[in-house]
């Protein structure tokens, strides 16, 4: 005689239930969290905590982490790279929650702004709060084995519309707790060799925008089964499934459970960064002065920061190779005077200073950034823009502009090395004032200078895009 299985069991009394006992007119609902994410972005560690913020006020929550919509990585999947594209995310970190379009007062504009993608700062902003009741409902009940790692899964819910006839249903494992590199220009400026990352998204049991299911009698199911990848936790692996009602529609409704009974599966664990990388006790041994940069190439702008301070900005590009420690590269010159609202001839101080391993990052920089009035970044390009290692950051010295518009930098590196750069005579030194009706915006976020374009692309300093 055939064996009937437990879960097949439940299903059955489950639909005799369905078929006597009246549908309710509504479910609770649970909203679905898309986080698209990646190690080499080093603002993405920001994005984290603004999700786990936005979580712990709104627990009734799925959250899943694709890697992907910034730069591959170790987690990176094909599924998670088909969503990119498939919702037009354009950068990290970003979010989608539900599926739908969320409204929110863009910082740097300060105008209602409607987006189904959106930065995870957001999140905390939304003019409205996602509908916490549903029309249909989710549930998941699976076995697995852990000898030979196998798991049976089964999805079902009821169904209040009696119109519906189909669904799309999407099932897929997540992992937490993987240890992992991770870039962070909050609290770490070199990065972490050691990152904890949660909700990775590690495989889809169905098609990545979901498989159809029917719906009979106000009731869907859908049996699933597959074997744990050995390199996977069980324990920290987690079940998720959601529906929509078409292919690319908002979400309905989302649940989860892990694999494990008894377990979290880790879902309590917090993103952060449990390593550093290793910087040196004392900075590199101080090199050849650097005496003779002469820029040929500069751009300006003039704003006001997102905290009603002016600004002035001033980008210097030599197109000629300088030695510096050993290597020939591209020198680069950032200057933000910050709380100067006209650039005239004379001598501005480079007052930004910055202690031997202490990070760039926090209430610190964002209290140094505001009030010291000026800042110069000194890095290399070969071939793209290189954030600035401490050794590169000029201090103790000064700018001065001449009648003729012209630049001289004096000052030291932190290493030590003595810098001195020129440039020529310059007309838009005259006319930076006129530079503030440029179409990207400024604000400071979490420490950092942030340059907005009016697309909503995003951008550090050193034009590198985060968004």
């Amino acid at each position: 005689m055939k064996k009937i299985s437990t879960i097949s069991l439940l299903l059955l009394f489950a639909i005799v239930t369905f078929a006597t006992e009246a549908i309710p007119t509504s479910f609770p609902r649970k909203h679905l969290i898309e986080h698209f994410t990646g190690e080499a972005c080093g603002y993405c560690p920001y994005g984290m905590e603004s999700i786990e913020e936005y979580v712990t006020n709104n627990p009734n929550c799925v959250w899943v982490s694709h890697h992907a919509g910034y730069a591959d990585d170790s987690f990176t999947i094909a599924g998670s790279k088909t969503l990119v594209s498939t919702f037009g995310v354009t950068g990290a970190p970003s979010v989608i929650l539900d599926r739908t379009a969320q409204t929110y007062v863009d910082q740097s504009t300060g105008k209602k702004t409607s987006t189904l993608v959106i930065h995870p700062a957001y999140l905390s902003e939304l003019l409205s709060d996602p509908v916490d009741t549903t029309y249909a409902s989710v549930a998941i009940q699976h076995k697995f084995d852990a000898a030979s790692r196998t798991l049976n899964v089964e999805v079902d819910g009821l169904v209040a519309d009696t119109t519906v006839k189909e669904l799309m249903l999407t099932v897929l494992i997540k992992e937490n707790g993987l240890i992992s590199k991770q870039s962070d220009y909050l609290y770490s400026w070199d990065g972490w060799t050691e990152f904890r990352h949660n909700k990775v998204v590690r495989t889809f049991l169905t098609a990545t925008l979901g498989d159809k299911v029917t719906v009979n009698n106000q009731h869907y199911t859908a049996s699933f089964s597959t074997t744990l990848n050995a390199n996977w936790k069980a324990d920290s692996c987690v079940l998720v499934a959601y529906i929509t009602p078409k292919t690319n529609q908002p979400a309905i409704n989302a649940e989860q459970t892990p694999i494990i009974e008894g377990t979290t599966g880790g879902e309590e664990l917090k993103s952060e960064g449990i390593t550093m990388k290793e910087v040196p006790a004392t900075f590199p041994e101080v090199g050849a002065p650097v005496t003779d940069v002469v820029f040929n190439q500069i751009y300006t702008e003039a704003g006001t920061l997102n905290n009603g301070v002016p600004y002035l900005g001033i980008q210097l590009l030599s197109t000629s190779t300088v030695s510096y420690q050993g290597y020939k590269e591209y020198p680069l010159a950032i200057l933000y005077l910050i709380g100067y609202s006209k650039l005239t001839a004379g001598t501005y101080p480079l007052e930004y200073t910055f202690k031997a391993n202490t990070a760039i990052s926090g209430e610190k920089f964002e209290e140094e950034f505001a009030l010291d009035g000026s800042m110069l970044y000194y890095a290399y390009s070969d071939g793209q823009y290189l954030y600035p290692d401490a050794q590169w950051l000029l201090h103790e010295g000064t700018i001065t502009v001449g009648t003729n518009g012209s630049i001289v930098i004096n000052a030291t590196t932190l290493n030590g090395s003595p810098f001195k750069g020129t440039y020529g005579k310059s007309t838009a030194i005259e006319s930076v004032e006129s530079a503030s009706k440029a179409t990207s915006q400024k604000e400071i976020r979490n420490g950092q200078l942030i340059l907005i374009n009016a697309d909503g692309k995003e951008f550090n300093v050193l034009g590198t895009r985060i968004k």
